[in-house]
């Protein structure tokens, strides 16, 4: 038989509580678990089961409380075994060694973005900075500006004058 849920939920039948039970223990089949919780048309009927409201939010309930206990140690074991394994390739106790950071909450900080040369967000800045960045970034536009008419190599056409 399956392991309780631990759910208090009255809308749960005791064949939907083995079934969400089975259903999480043995990945997401829904035919093997309605077979397991004794549903005559196992297909038909584990198809329906699983669309349930009630049933989705049981389920969703089962793999917290299985990926907090049982499988969260298991998987711990599994990460702590390739990791003290000195014959593993190098590359998987890398990632086994990422993972383990991750997963207890030492993030790799993120690389600076190149493109904003520390610049802070402009509602951050103060006026004094403000008006720095303006003229910095003026002066870096006119830098850049390339002109639009040479007058010296054009002949300047007073439009008044008849040709």
């Amino acid at each position: 038989m399956a392991k309780p849920l631990g759910i208090a939920n009255g809308q749960m039948t005791d064949m939907q509580r083995a079934f969400v039970a089975n259903l999480v223990e043995n990945g997401g089949n829904m035919t093997a678990a309605a077979e397991a919780a004794g549903y005559k048309d196992a297909k038909v009927s584990g198809w329906r089961t699983a669309r349930l409201p009630h049933v989705q939010t049981a389920v969703q309930a089962e793999i917290r409380r299985a990926l907090g206990t049982d499988l969260s140690t298991l998987a711990l074991g599994v990460v702590r075994g390739i990791l003290e394994d000195v014959t593993m390739e190098p590359k998987i106790r890398l990632d086994a060694a990422k993972v383990a950071l991750d997963r207890g909450g030492y993030v790799a900080p993120k690389a600076a973005d190149a493109s904003s040369d520390g610049l802070r967000e402009l509602h951050e800045m103060s006026v004094q900075e403000l008006e720095s960045y303006i003229a910095k970034t003026k002066h870096e536009a006119a830098q850049r500006a390339l002109p639009v008419l040479d007058l010296d190599a054009t002949e300047v056409i007073d439009v008044q004058q008849p040709i």
